[in-house]
């Protein structure tokens, strides 16, 4: 006997963002978001430890231990932000 098959929607948000040397970083609402470096250095402050991400990096970042992000590098970070599900 088939069983019917039944399909979730699944949407993903990107965006990119261009971060200065020193510019902080905070993310929107109260969702798991991924962060992408596509460039630079980016610092990452979570409740659980801090990360330091260069390019081809990625984390998961869970609801409420995100505490912020920034670039400290000579020049600008590149990331893209992915939410949803």
């Amino acid at each position: 006997m088939d069983r019917p098959i039944s399909q979730k929607s699944f949407h993903v948000e990107i965006t990119e963002h261009r971060l200065e040397p020193d510019q902080g970083f905070l993310l929107p609402g109260h969702e798991e978001h991924t962060l992408v470096v596509r460039s630079g250095v980016v610092y990452v402050s979570l409740r659980s430890g801090d990360k330091a991400l260069i390019p081809g990096d990625e984390i998961v970042v869970h609801v409420g231990d995100f505490l912020g992000a920034w670039s400290e590098a000579h020049g600008p970070a590149e990331l893209s932000v992915l939410r949803g599900g």
